[in-house]
């Protein structure tokens, strides 16, 4: 089957297996879907079973890791419940491995998925918080000059708006990091959805920056930083009046300021190399573990970490731990407070 061919079905059986609007598929498969990046399992001549990876970096504990996260991963209706996604996902697991991808990533459509993917070796890691507004915030005392505080709408140049957002993430421990390329796709997916991407300023410096989207019940920011509480609280009063007063929310990384809502799920991929950074970063842990993973043959060895070092067993150890890969990736994340956002899920 043809390049064009594949695409042209892949299309198919998203529109069929999702409901997203026709304006959104058309951005996708114009700006964000590529040939190289799917994997596919046919039946009856034709492809029921998909997805794509697309290739982010993750930061994490001061190193950059090649992660690949799974996008529109789907089965036509007809064919579900044979096993087709188990194989599928075993299939580019092993060529994530070979192509040197660290860790995967995805969002579940539904939370019925969580532990579906479960049993595909993820662990739920990614949470991200809402803090939510039903009137103005008060005013927020500072010593700034009337006026030196503004918001402007970016609506064509966002090269400064996303140099200020990837400043903002660089500082979380642990967070999913757009390229400009896809951050540049995540706009244009904003336009179509009539929102707006605001840059706070403060004497001509970029000081905040909120992602904004119009809901039903006023308006959603899909992510919100801010240098200080002032440009935080202008953002948030800029949705205010764009909302006609009405209800506004924002979504950002688990503070303790709103509430919790489960996103995303990671699985590790490249065991030694993820252990190996685990170690040197964690000199005083001292841990041996036999890793079980039935679909990567390369991770299920016994790794020893021991002075900031991590080593392999060509094989199991009778008296080391056994671990899942999926409890691997809880043991090495659950405290990191992984984020991500703005993945077009």
């Amino acid at each position: 089957m043809s390049a064009e061919a594949v695409r042209e079905e892949v299309r198919r059986l998203w529109t069929l297996c999702f409901e997203d609007s026709p304006e959104f598929i058309d951005l996708y498969f114009r700006m964000r879907y590529r040939d190289e990046l799917c994997h596919t399992v046919s039946c009856d001549g034709h492809i029921v079973s998909a997805l794509q990876v697309i290739p982010y970096d993750l930061t994490w504990a001061g190193g950059r890791w090649a992660m690949g996260y799974l996008s529109g991963v789907c089965t036509h209706p007809d064919y579900r419940g044979r096993g087709l996604m188990r194989e599928l996902l075993a299939r580019t697991h092993r060529a994530m491995y070979e192509e040197g991808y660290a860790v995967s990533t995805l969002i579940p459509a539904g939370r019925r998925l969580f532990d579906t993917y479960a049993h595909a070796g993820y662990a739920p890691l990614f949470d991200y918080e809402v803090s939510t507004w039903e009137t103005l915030p008060p005013v927020c005392e500072d010593d700034e000059a009337p006026g030196s505080l503004t918001v402007e709408d970016c609506k064509e140049d966002i090269a400064e708006a996303y140099a200020y957002y990837r400043t903002q993430m660089a500082t979380l421990t642990c967070a999913v990091q757009h390229s400009e390329a896809d951050f540049r796709v995540v706009v244009a997916d904003l336009r179509q959805e009539n929102g707006h991407l605001w840059l706070a300023r403060h004497d001509d410096r970029p000081v905040g920056f909120a992602v904004a989207v119009p809901t039903t019940e006023g308006m959603r920011l899909n992510e919100l930083c801010a240098d200080t509480p002032q440009a935080k609280q202008a953002l948030v009063a800029n949705a205010f009046r764009h909302s006609q007063g009405r209800l506004v929310e924002a979504l950002h990384p688990v503070r303790g300021e709103g509430t919790v809502y489960p996103l995303g799920m990671l699985r590790i991929i490249n065991a030694e190399r993820v252990l190996s950074h685990y170690a040197a970063v964690h000199p005083d842990v001292a841990v041996r573990w036999n890793v079980h993973d039935d679909v990567i043959p390369a991770n299920q060895v016994c790794y020893t970490i021991y002075k900031g070092t991590c080593t392999r067993e060509p094989s199991h150890v009778p008296s080391a731990e056994d671990l899942p890969i999926t409890e691997l990736a809880r043991r090495l994340w659950q405290d990191e407070r992984p984020y991500m956002s703005l993945m077009l899920n």
